[in-house]
Parts: structure tokens; sequence; C-alpha cells
């Protein structure tokens, strides 16, 4: 299995396993799409406006994802369209043959190989598109796992060949199956079990079991602890950290076993149950739709073009004479999608901080990945009221791709003169005075 890349559209595994195929895969492996903010791409573009991933190379070829949140065709509109467009100039080769489907992440099953090899095999010319026009309603979606924190990520698996295959080779393919590595839930079973645990934390009062083996092997600070020359720790003595929040700790020994901290990942680990018509085998059934670029349709076949210009409320109103009821419902419905909003604010606000303290432990425990994660998550927080908290932070712990987006989002005039009126610079000024000056003379270059 190989990772093609990952795109992410925002505010602003196909591996094969037959023996008996292997000599007509070119290439083999998946993108990612990830829809930030979907419900503002539903508001700003309708029915036939597509936005286009990253390019990405795959195969020795030019790739674009293509997601149409309200549909691509007039018949799809209340529905997600995604389509792969092949973008590639004369001098690349005239075609190649590709089994490819969509799925969510966390839908393994779809993304067996197996199945994969049982869609349709489609020709992709030069600059050619086929896609799923009804990839799943969009009613659906919004009452899904997939959509969570109006975020959702769609999966492409791709598997080229330089060859058709025969008959004989495709019926052989779904007999052997690799299944998806699931070293990360063994070992994420072994912390939830806590078979064989060899060593005791006390954080902030709750009490943490763990293996030293394990922990050493993915940080270099707990391997000088537990086995360098002056280690005094045993497994009669926890170990009291009283400078860490333990929802941080439990987060960070949860990345330390699955490599994952489950902040806003949750989802990627259950089982999610198939959604109606999303089942998208068999040529009928996946309803492979191809888009030319070139004007008008293409004989018998009802091909679509895919334009590559991107074409550019509901209200509540009461209603006369309505009785004591019908207010008090209104009233109440009101109230809950007031608390509901609460609720999502402050469930922003725990995250933004979780993934603050998160970075500070990842540091302290030399997690390096983990580091990058979180200050990954953090750039996506960035505003007038943290954007001053956020460079003094990536001073600390040396966070360059932070610091950079900081420094991109005070370019604005507009965020500049926000940060600087809500005194959201003072601090930097008593505290921080080199940063400031770093924050000027950087501002100043882009000038």
């Amino acid at each position: 299995m190989s990772f093609a890349g990952v795109s992410f559209i925002g505010n602003g595994r196909a591996a094969c396993s037959a023996s008996s195929i292997t000599g007509a895969v070119s290439a083999s492996g998946y993108h990612l799409l990830v829809v930030d903010g979907y419900s503002r791409t539903k508001q700003d573009h309708p029915n036939g406006k597509g936005i286009g991933s990253r390019p990405f190379r795959f195969g020795g070829c030019n790739w674009v994802i293509k997601y149409y949140p309200n549909g691509k065709c007039p018949e799809d509109a209340d529905s997600i369209s995604v389509y792969l467009n092949r973008k590639d100039d004369d001098s690349i080769e005239k075609s190649v043959m590709v089994h490819f489907d969509f799925s969510f992440l966390g839908q393994v099953e779809m993304q067996d190989p197996s199945s994969i090899l049982a869609t349709k095999v489609c020709d992709f010319g030069r600059s050619s598109s086929w896609g799923i026009g009804e990839f799943i309603k969009r009613g659906a979606l919004e009452q899904s796992k997939h959509l969570k924190d109006d975020g959702l990520t769609i999966r492409c698996d791709i598997i080229i060949f330089t060859k058709k295959l025969s008959t004989e080779d495709a019926s052989a393919a779904p007999f052997i199956t690799v299944p998806p590595s699931d070293m990360c839930q063994n070992f994420g079973d072994l912390l939830k079990t806590k078979e064989g645990v060899d060593v005791v934390f006390v954080v902030s009062g709750e009490t943490f079991t763990a293996h030293r083996c394990v922990l050493a092997a993915r940080s270099t600070v707990f391997k000088k602890q537990f086995f360098g020359p002056m280690n005094n720790v045993t497994t009669a003595s926890p170990i009291c950290i009283d400078d860490m929040e333990a929802k941080v700790f439990k987060a960070l020994l949860r990345f330390i076993y699955t490599d994952s901290p489950g902040i806003d990942e949750e989802e990627e680990e259950e089982e999610v149950e198939e959604e109606e018509g999303e089942d998208l085998v068999g040529e009928e059934e996946m309803g492979l739709e191809e888009e030319d670029d070139d004007d008008g349709d293409d004989g018998d076949e009802n091909y679509e073009q895919d334009d590559e210009e991107e074409d550019e409320e509901d209200g509540m109103e009461m209603l006369e004479g309505a009785d004591e009821e019908e207010v008090l419902e209104g009233k109440e419905e009101g109230e809950r999608m007031e608390q509901d909003n609460d609720d999502h604010v402050k469930d922003v606000e725990e995250k933004k901080l979780m993934w603050q303290l998160l970075l500070v432990a990842a540091d302290r425990y030399n997690l390096r990945r983990l580091e990058l994660i979180c200050e990954q998550k953090l750039c996506a927080y960035i505003d007038t009221s943290m954007v001053a908290n956020f460079l003094v932070l990536a001073e600390k712990y040396n966070c360059r791709g932070l610091k950079k987006a900081c420094l991109d989002f005070l370019r604005s005039h507009a965020n500049l003169q926000k940060v600087i009126s809500g005194g959201g610079l003072d601090h930097l000024t008593k505290a921080y005075p080199f940063i400031l000056k770093e924050v000027i003379a950087q501002l100043v270059s882009y000038v």
C-alpha cells in the first residue's frame, strides 16, 4: 500500500495482493481529500460547480480529484459527486487503464484490493475524467459519522495497469486479499487491557499503567529514563508527574501505542455502517460517469464534459395565528439550537487548548511526529485572538510551520489592524520584544 498524498479543501489502499496479476500492475495507492468547512463549500458551490484538489502525481500521471458539494449534474443536485481527473499533456502516454473507487476514511471493507478490482476498468486519456455522480446523498452524509466538526475525508484508491487483465487474471484476484495492518489496533488493545504492564504513572492524581519497552521504543526520553545508566525506575515505584494534565498524558500514551492522539479522530477507528447507496461495486452499481474536455456528448455513452473553469436562506418565519403550543415549541427549538452552538464553541476551545498542551508534552518526550501533528492542527485555529500566543508557542518549541502560518495571517492589513487594536501584540512588546522585532522585520520583507 502506498500513500499518494493528501489534499485539503477548506475555508479560504489500493494494493494488489494476488500474485497472478502483479505483472500487470503499474502502480497502486490512494489519495486523501480532506474537506474542512463542509457547510461553507455547500453554500458557495451550487450544482455543477466543483472544487479541484491539489494536483498529485501517481503512476507516472498527473491527477486531480474534483469534489461537487451539490452534485455535478442536475439529477445529482441532492448528492455529493466526486470525480478522478487525469491532467497530462501530449508528451505523456495516451491512455492508462485504471481501477479506482471512492470511500470515506474508515470504510476498510471498500478499500480491500478485491473491492477495488471489482470496479469497472476505466480508460483514462490525457485529459479525461471518471467519477460517481451520486457518491452519497447530502441528507445521509449529514446524519452519518463521516461528517464531524463540519469536515469529512474522502479516500480515492487507485490501481493502474500496464495492460488489461485477462478473464483468468481478474477472476483469480479476489481469492487472495491481504488485510490492512492492524498493528496499531493490537498495540491499542495492549494499552487498554493492561496485560504485561510494568510501569505506573500518577499524573495529576490519576493513575496510568504502561509497558516500558513500548515507551522506550517510541521516545528517546523514556528510553534513557528506563534503560539508561541513571535508571532508577522500578515497577514498585510509580512515576509522579504533577505538571501535566491527566487528559494530556492519556492522549500522549494513546499516540505512543496507536500513532494517533485520538482528540478528534475517533471516527477513523470505528467500524462505519454502510450507508444506503454506498456499496459501489460493479459497473452499474458504481454509476461511473466519464467527463471529457471536448464539448458535447460522445455517442451513446452519454459522457459528460467537465468544464475546467469554476463557476462560482433558508429563514425561519412565525406563522400568523400560531397557537401558544407552537410558539413554545419554537422557543424550545431555538434554545436547543443555542445550546448546541454553545456546546460546539466549548468543544472548539477545549480542542484548541488540548493541542497546545499536547505540543508541549510531545516536545518534552521528543515525539517529533506528534509535535508536527499538533503544529498542523493549531494552524487551523489561528485568528486575531490567538495569533500572538501561537507566535510565542512557535518560538519556544521551534514550530517553524506554525510561525510561518502566523506571519502569513498577519500579512493581511485587516487582520493586523484587529490584532493591534485588540491589544494582541502588547504581551509580545513587554515579554517577548525579540519576537515582535522579528514579526515586524518579516512583515516589512513582504511589502
